[in-house]
């Protein structure tokens, strides 16, 4: 089986879609900076400590950090120590055992607890301190440590198994979804069903591979986000989208004139459309986003080098709020606003289509980075 192609193109992300890393003009594999980004916020008032204890107080500690993200850190506060410089802590994790523990900050009067050591997973971590008078003082906390979902690599079959296909799709035995197959007249789709995307910021990561065609080779494909109830719902929207120019997704204006839905769309057109409905913006190939069903709205859409040499190429779809950012092997090719648009989420799947004109259209390691999961403890 090939080789994934460079499935993370940022150096971390953090939980919070709004922080999350935006794309660099070229590839950074660049370590994570672990030097705390934030002051440490001010003194907790939690009275006086009786002699021999320490007060410790964890300052807007989060419920839930991204595994190895050292921008998220824990302030500590004490109480009661003749002498914070003397301060030593025992750290722990209920799961990875001993840990680093807090760094004294003078500056600040208080302490700074990284958790970019911790594994994944559900930690009770527990500090205790000790000043050079021997009082002591100890604090638990529960937290989550989130880690982003796998890479789909399409080794093995997912028809039936949280994808369903329409049409013409199927799984290939050599490790990748084929939306149409190179032959004329054909249209296919499939479809992730085993959960939906989340709406807001989103990104995602995938391998195309078009070309072998006959007739300068056609139409293309899509890459579709489709804001529905439940999966007969989607059924209904695939039901009625229109194939040729309209790659399987269109569903309003000529392309299948049905009612209005909720849907993102990463167009990869190989086959000019001139006219109604398509109104394609070139003769060139080029990558466009569409909404709604709608494949003649090119609200963003860029010319691109042909794609059909049947080339594996790496392309990223970024969305942070109405910003969207399309990078095909390492380039930016779309990078611009959309006004008044927020992202849905939905069902996510991929549909194209052929007529006179053939191509394969193949479609590989999905990447889906909408929410980070913290996983379920490990069970004996």
């Amino acid at each position: 089986m090939r080789a994934l192609f460079g499935l993370l193109w940022m150096s971390a992300c953090v939980v919070a879609p709004e922080n999350q890393v935006k794309f660099g003009d070229e590839v950074d594999d660049t370590d994570v900076d672990t030097t705390p980004t934030s002051e440490v916020p001010d003194a907790v008032d939690t009275g006086e400590a009786p002699a021999g204890e320490l007060y410790l107080t964890l300052v807007d500690a989060p419920e839930q950090v991204e595994v190895g993200d050292a921008r998220t850190p824990i302030f500590v506060r004490i109480q009661g120590a003749s002498d914070l410089a003397t301060v030593t802590f025992v750290a722990t994790s209920d799961v990875d055992g001993a840990i680093d523990p807090p760094v004294y900050d003078p500056v600040n009067g208080g302490f700074i607890w990284s958790t970019a050591g911790l594994s994944a997973g559900w930690h009770v971590l527990t500090l205790q301190a000790t000043d050079a008078d021997g009082a002591t003082g100890s604090a638990t906390w529960t937290l989550g440590v989130c880690e982003w979902p796998e890479v789909e690599p399409f080794d093995t079959s997912v028809v039936g198994n949280g994808w369903t296909r329409f049409g013409d799709a199927t799984w290939d035995p050599g490790g990748w979804l084929e939306i149409t197959g190179n032959q004329q007249s054909r249209a296919g789709s499939i479809y992730k069903v085993d959960r939906k995307i989340n709406p807001g910021d989103f990104r995602m990561e995938f391998d195309i591979r078009t070309g072998n065609g006959i007739n300068s080779g056609a139409d293309g494909y899509s890459v579709n986000i489709i804001n529905v109830v439940d999966e007969a719902a989607l059924a209904e929207v695939v039901a009625h989208a229109s194939n040729g120019g309209c790659l399987g997704y269109g569903t309003v204006t000529g392309c299948g004139n049905w009612q209005p839905i909720s849907a993102f769309h990463v167009e990869f057109d190989t086959w000019y459309n001139g006219e109604a409905p398509m109104f394609d913006p070139t003769q060139d190939n080029h990558v466009a986003i569409n909404l709604d069903g709608n494949p003649g709205g090119h609200p963003l859409w860029a010319p691109v080098p042909s794609l059909e040499d049947f080339t594996w190429r790496h392309i990223i779809v970024q969305i942070q709020s109405n910003h969207i950012v399309v990078g095909i092997d390492g380039a930016r090719v779309i990078d611009d606003i959309i006004p008044n648009f927020s992202f849905d989420g939905g069902y996510i799947g991929v549909s194209g289509s052929t007529g006179w004109a053939t191509n394969n259209h193949q479609f590989d390691n999905l990447l889906i980075h909408d929410r980070c999961v913290v996983p379920d403890p490990a069970t004996p």
